[in-house]
């Protein structure tokens, strides 16, 4: 089933939602997508298992050619798991350049989900410009691994809520700022009277429009 669903076009969460929804476990949990690419890759499926692929000494893996080939009982066609090996590299985000989730998020590791209580992990639609992702989200890494099978998730627009956290914290800051300046240690400072703009805050936008832009 696994694999049918594979290459029928739906993508390892997708796939993972399936069988989590038919009631098909994982060595006794519910399936993930890191699970389901795992099986996608394991030639044992097709038939072959490959003993020695790991140099414990040295703690590297072994050259293909090193390996010993071991004949084992499998449960999918050779044909259907090379024409699977084939959409897994096709959709691989090494060799697709645009899918890969490794820009560096500002509030990562920062975010809870409040449904399920997961940090939320990067998430984007797939569509690229200029190699960028103009449609990147926060979303809970439960709901992107499972599915909302087992959490619901919640999709925050990553340059919306970072814009929002930056002009807070920015706000803050230089009102603490300006309240300093007027409670110096010699009495009022001589520059109090003047407005944000002239004190070179002009350009900052308030927190609470910062999201309808």
């Amino acid at each position: 089933m696994l694999f049918g669903l594979w290459v029928d076009g739906r993508g390892a969460k997708a796939v993972a939602a399936e069988l989590n929804r038919r009631g098909i476990e994982y060595r006794g949990g519910a399936w993930t997508k890191d699970d389901v690419l795992r099986v996608i890759e394991e030639e044992a499926g097709a038939g072959t298992y490959y003993w020695g692929t790991w140099d414990t000494a040295g703690k590297k893996p072994r050259a293909r050619s090193e390996w010993i080939p071991l004949e084992v009982e499998g449960f999918v066609e050779r044909d259907v798991f090379d024409l699977a090996q084939t959409i897994r590299e096709r959709r691989n985000p090494k060799t697709t350049p645009g899918r890969t989730p490794s820009s560096p998020l500002l509030l990562a590791g920062l975010i809870k989900c409040g449904h399920c209580g997961a940090s939320f992990t990067k998430e984007t639609s797939g569509k690229v410009f200029a190699g960028e992702h103009p449609h990147a989200y926060y979303n809970c890494r439960t709901f992107t691994r499972i599915g909302k099978s087992k959490c619901k998730g919640k999709r925050l627009r990553v340059n919306v809520l970072d814009r929002l956290v930056l002009d807070h914290l920015a706000d803050k800051l230089f009102t603490e700022l300006l309240g300093r300046g007027d409670r110096g240690p010699h009495g009022p400072d001589r520059d109090q009277g003047q407005t944000p703009e002239r004190a070179g805050l002009h350009g900052r936008r308030p927190l609470a429009s910062a999201g309808r832009s």
